[in-house]
């Protein structure tokens, strides 16, 4: 049953009424879950925006670093007499917290900054300040390089020793 009523002589449909005004509330609600899901693109755009102005700024900091007309073997011997500190720490965080979680590592993961990457575990360890962390991390990147080769050659070589020594086996 549809109600209609007469305003100057013209039928209007009162249904018809209640769903137009139903319309824009309709339109309403839907441009604001438009905007709630425009609102989390944003914050994940920022995220990943702040992760680029990281890099970039690691990046610089490396250039910067490797303009000295050195080889990386001459500026790596020569950072680690400078640095005999943060060469020990940075073994030990790397020996603790990396090693025994990150078998297989390339020297491509070192060179990742952000959230969650092999980079930021290492700075958290160390409790270097927010704000140094990407110019930090720029100029001791090549001695966590460094430490990661060693760690691997020398894990390496154990295994070696102590198969040509018959005390383990490897099964195929």
């Amino acid at each position: 049953m549809s109600q209609t009523i007469n305003i100057n002589n013209s039928a209007v449909n009162i249904e018809s009424l209640h769903d137009d005004a139903k319309a824009p509330q309709e339109r309403l609600s839907s441009a604001i879950v438009m905007i709630e899901a425009m609102n989390g693109e944003v914050s994940e755009l920022k995220v990943e925006l702040a992760n680029m102005k990281g890099t970039v700024q690691f990046m610089q900091q490396l250039i910067k670093c490797n303009n000295h007309s050195t080889t990386k073997k001459g500026r790596v011997a020569v950072r680690c007499q400078e640095n005999v500190s943060v060469l020990r720490s940075m073994r030990d965080v790397m020996i603790q917290h990396v090693f025994p979680w990150c078998k297989f590592i390339g020297k491509q993961h070192l060179m990742q900054v952000g959230k969650g990457t092999i980079s930021e575990k290492i700075m958290k360890e160390l409790k270097i300040n927010e704000e140094q962390k990407m110019s930090w991390w720029g100029e001791n990147y090549e001695l966590a390089e460094k430490l990661m080769v060693e760690h691997k050659t020398q894990a390496t070589q154990k295994l070696k020793k102590k198969y040509m020594k018959g005390m383990c086996r490897i099964l195929l």
